[in-house]
């Protein structure tokens, strides 16, 4: 039995069902899902394209601007920059991304007009830390300062809001109470390149119903955008309860921690039942690799992996702490 395959042996013993990765709260934050009608079928927007369930977004029309504000990137719309069914997928687990596009305001050029995408709304805790992670890619996008000597850098601004209410459509309603903001400057990424970009934030008093808002032209400063395109992919927001010693992220150092305290204590305890034991390594299993991931930038940056090499590495490395850790909970039952 190689150690995988114990791993998983020894989690059913206890009763548990291991997942691998946690939940992220942003629905369908990996655009994976489309739309459909009632019979199944795909829904198309004006442009012949499908769209992405769980998502609002800024429409066009076809007749006044022959590039969308906004579209899904998949094999099927055929609309990646290489124009095939190869789609443009961040990280490889799927084939779908989001696409903020330049389009130039004909009332007041050389500006774009303002465009967004925004999530469904998702249950918060007021003042609880969460973690936002999102992966960008940069198109024809210029990398210095528009006007010179300037500071208004094109890019795109993701926010994270907070409101007190749900709508009925499944968005956010009510009192605003409070938003991250994480701003995304073409300067500081690789052009091409697929780069995470990660943070935290607590939730605001009340804030009770949370979205996800993805624009670009809204707010000038800090993104605009002059030409080019803007990819987003797996955004994510998860609540870290693995983050046993406290520094914003679940790794090898809060395994250790589990590790030394199995039994009745709540050293490492995930799940607040007072105990470190099974469940707590099986949130440490699902919750490995999140957290935000230090950086000189204002917002912590990294590029992606390509898929099937640094995940494949780190995911060997974890499923040996785990076999090692489980080991040592079984011999203490």
């Amino acid at each position: 039995m190689n150690r995988f395959t114990w791993t998983i042996a020894v989690a059913a013993a206890l009763g548990m069902a291991p997942t691998l990765f946690a939940q992220n709260l942003v629905p369908n934050g990996d655009f994976e899902e489309i739309q459909r009608d009632e019979t199944e079928a795909p829904v198309l927007d004006a442009y012949g394209y499908e769209a992405p369930s769980g998502w609002f977004r800024s429409i066009t029309d076809p007749g006044a601007h022959p590039t969308p504000l906004t579209e899904l990137i998949n094999p099927t719309n055929m609309n990646n920059v290489a124009g095939d069914n190869a789609g443009d997928d961040s990280d490889g687990a799927g084939v779908s991304s989001l696409a903020l596009n330049f389009v130039e305001d004909a009332s007041n050029p050389p500006f774009g007009v303002g465009a967004d995408w925004r999530s469904e709304a998702f249950e918060t805790v007021p003042g609880e830390t969460l973690f936002f992670s999102i992966d960008v890619k940069f198109l024809g996008v210029s990398q210095e300062p528009y006007i010179p000597d300037s500071d208004i850098y094109e890019g795109i601004l993701a926010q994270v809001r907070s409101f007190d209410q749900l709508a009925p459509d499944g968005g956010t309603a009510g009192s605003f109470k409070g938003e991250h903001n994480v701003t995304l400057q073409s300067r500081n990424f690789t052009p091409g390149q697929w780069t995470t970009v990660t943070s935290s934030f607590v939730v605001p008093a009340d804030g009770f119903f949370t979205d996800v808002r993805v624009s670009t032209n809204l707010f000038i400063p800090p993104s605009p955008l002059f030409a080019g395109q803007v990819l987003f992919d797996k955004l994510t927001i998860n609540r870290l309860t693995a983050d046993f010693d406290n520094d914003d992220d679940v790794d090898g150092d809060d395994l250790t921690i589990w590790t030394g305290n199995v039994g009745p204590t709540a050293a490492a305890d995930a799940n607040a039942d007072g105990l470190t034991d099974g469940a707590d390594f099986l949130a440490w299993q699902r919750e490995f690799g999140l957290g935000v991931v230090p950086s000189a930038f204002t917002v912590a940056v990294s590029a992606v992996p390509e898929p099937g090499s640094i995940a494949l590495a780190t995911i060997g490395g974890a499923m040996l702490w785990m076999s090692r850790a489980l080991r040592r909970f079984a011999r203490q039952q």
